[in-house]
């Protein structure tokens, strides 16, 4: 290997992660079966949709510039499925982002599709379906990109898993989001349990780890859940953290870590006790920045190499543990390693939030548009047609064509319910954050021992509620969406705060069988993934990996398209941000200052407090149609996406789009030929 590593001479320091990453010319195959089954994390019988009969999904292992080719079968008999890849920039292949109705066909019942793409950075995330909110019943898994370090350590100790979790299938629970708001039976799902690992104290077996006295352990944080901030410690200890999502930081140190939904920080755990000591991990959803029904606290043991496994730790929580604050650590802590100074923006848009009824159901809006998809007819396919400017209003679909080369984005929330707000195909800047009220709500106040820096207290202006629609009895959505079952025109189209912290303690004593942490791989392939040797495998075994020499050509042959004409009446609904009008109100709560302006933290995910603002900025370096969501799977459900076509001109010249892409979508409209698609939500 060339210096050593499979990614040469690349570090942290002199590298830019999103020009040109390694080519390794190796591929890491997976072969996947999405099952519906039941399955019992708390104890009690459920729903499931798992891959390859696990919870959590089989963890992805792959050095920085591998390439991924992992088959999914989807045996779901009555719904669709897709697989996205969070975090990953997918600049070699949009059309592998695996999000339905946007990069692909969902994958039919009984059909096998397989994704190829590269890992084209590198650290710590997960992986989820992307139809409807399948994920939360379990179609998740976490995700490994070994690359260059910033921090030293002895053992990586793999994936840690904080979720929420919830009692019922996701459909019951995307039904009661959007239940008619006049019934008097809407309002948000509850989350029932908190789990480690796809484990729990509460009702379930527990989660424990392995370690020894002396040596230190990178953690692999990831809140893969549907709508809970999660709160993450380790009674006694401090530690350190040095990568937040997909972007290492400088190192600081804290006695908890803030997870919004879609979130990952790597930490670095010294274990500083003695040989027979154990300590419980604590995670902890704050009931203010999520609905629950209760069981918000979940334990795991940490065990010392000499402590006596069948008695649980008797260790208290940290002064932090419980925090209800919703936000994450203040943007003057979180600093790239690797520095980047934003550009000024070509457009710089503001868009206020709204969540009100359409005289159905309650849904939120960007400057008065909601959103829903058509799995039918997949946005990036179309922009390959050339009809980016056609998309019906519905679609919230907004342009930022190839003269733009940066773009701005204030975001004001003035509801009181936070946000973890995820971009597709880029990690954002994060420039600024507030307060933002124009409705009454509470003010978020940061953990006492954090000093946020100074903001703006304009208010803002909001988008004037829309009109109400006539809608169909089954489904919350105006009827101008386009229907999801297929039609004769596809003939037409491509057919080729700080608080005291509460009384919390184990609610039972798990059992003394519980196995370890496995502190070895469950497999080594011939052609290793770096440092998976020293990392610990959880209880969960993951599917089979193997390595093959394999060239980066991921395009067979293109197929013919031709141009669709069912949607052309509705040309007049797109709103084409170009910077040559103002598409949002003239006022802003943001007060135009930048924190670290030379270098402002980068993420994927960021959360937006209640009555809040942030300001964000991506580079225009990755054409595609990328959706920006809240990550909350049931805002999502109720329209919260905002899909960025970005420098459409360079799809329809320049993108070679695999024919397997309209494959797949004729293999879906035969499928919705002689079966009802029950899409009562955005679809995504």
């Amino acid at each position: 290997m060339p210096n050593g590593y499979p990614w040469g001479k690349k570090t942290v320091a002199n590298t830019n992660p999103y020009q040109s990453p390694p080519n390794t010319g190796v591929t890491r195959h997976y072969t996947w079966t999405v099952t519906k089954e039941t399955c019992s994390p708390d104890g009690v019988n459920n729903t499931c949709l798992l891959i390859n009969g696990q919870f959590p999904g089989p963890t992805l292992e792959a050095n920085w510039g591998d390439w991924f080719e992992i088959e999914v079968t989807n045996t779901i008999e009555d719904e669709g499925t897709s697989i996205h890849w969070h975090g990953l920039l997918q600049k070699q292949t949009p059309w592998m982002d695996g999000v339905p109705g946007d990069s692909q066909c969902p994958i039919a019942p009984g059909k096998t599709f397989t994704y190829r793409f590269q890992a084209d950075l590198y650290g710590t995330s997960w992986y989820h379906s992307h139809y409807s909110a399948q994920y939360s019943s379990g179609l998740v898994g976490p995700m490994v990109i070994y690359g260059p370090q910033n921090v030293e350590y002895d053992v990586d100790l793999g994936p840690i898993i904080i979720s929420d979790y919830y009692s019922e299938y996701y459909f019951v629970n995307v039904e009661k989001t959007l239940a008619n708001s006049a019934s008097g039976q809407a309002g948000p799902p509850l989350a029932t349990n908190n789990l480690i690992n796809g484990k729990t104290n509460n009702g379930g077996s527990i989660a424990t780890f392995n370690v020894q006295s002396g040596k230190s352990y990178r953690m692999r944080l990831i809140n893969p859940g549907s709508a809970s901030v999660q709160k993450f410690s380790i009674d006694g200890y401090n530690f350190t953290i040095f990568a937040n999502d997909f972007v290492p930081i400088e190192p600081y140190t804290t006695d908890v870590v803030t997870l919004g939904v879609g979130q990952r920080s790597d930490i670095l755990f010294k274990a500083t006790g003695k040989p027979t000591d154990s300590v419980w991990m604590r995670g902890f959803r704050p009931p203010p920045c999520g609905p629950s029904a209760g069981n918000e606290l979940v334990l795991a043991a940490i065990f010392y190499e000499d402590a006596d496994t069948s008695v649980m730790p008797t260790t208290q929580a940290g002064p932090n543990a419980y925090s209800t604050y919703c936000g994450n650590d203040p943007l003057s802590e979180t600093v790239p390693q690797y520095p980047m100074t934003p550009p000024e923006p070509d457009v710089t848009n503001q868009i206020a939030l709204n969540f009100t009824s359409n005289g159905t159901a309650l849904l939120w809006y960007f400057n008065g548009q909601t959103f829903r998809i058509d799995y039918n007819d997949p946005m990036l396919l179309e922009t390959k047609l050339g009809n980016a400017d056609q998309f019906p209003a519905i679609r919230n679909a907004h342009i930022y064509d190839g003269s733009i080369n940066s773009v701005r984005i204030i975001l004001e929330n003035p509801v009181p319910q936070p946000h973890p707000f995820h971009l597709h195909g880029h990690n954002f800047f994060v420039l600024q954050e507030g307060p933002c009220s124009s409705i009454p709500g509470p003010t978020p106040t940061p953990q006492s021992t954090y000093t946020k820096p100074p903001v703006s207290t304009q208010k803002a202006t909001t988008a004037s509620s829309p009109s109400h629609h006539t809608t169909p009895k089954s489904s919350p959505w105006s009827t101008h969406s386009v229907p999801s079952s297929p039609t004769t025109e596809h003939s037409k189209g491509w057919s080729s705060t700080s608080v005291s912290p509460p009384p919390y303690s184990p609610t039972s004593t798990p059992s003394s069988s519980t196995p370890a942490y496995s502190t070895s791989p469950s497999s080594t392939p011939s052609n290793p993934v770096y440092g998976s040797t020293a990392s610990a495998s959880s209880s969960n075994s993951t599917s089979t990996l193997t390595s093959t020499s394999s060239t980066t050509s991921t395009t067979t042959s293109t197929p013919s398209y031709s141009k669709r004409d069912d949607d052309a009446d509705l040309k007049p609904r797109m709103w084409i941000d170009n910077g040559k009008r103002d598409a949002a109100p003239p006022n802003s709560c943001w007060d135009g200052s930048i924190v670290n302006p030379q270098n402002p933290q980068r993420r994927d995910t960021q959360m937006l407090q209640a009555n809040s603002y942030i300001v964000l900025q991506w580079n225009q370096d990755n054409p595609g149609v990328w959706p920006l969501h809240c990550h909350i799977a049931w805002h999502l459900s109720a329209g919260m996406a905002y899909m960025v076509v970005e420098n459409p001109e360079a799809i329809e010249q320049e993108m070679q789009i695999p024919s397997v892409m309209a494959q797949t979508c004729r293999d879906w409209w035969a499928w919705t030929g002689d079966h009802v698609v029950d899409q009562i939500d955005d679809g995504i």
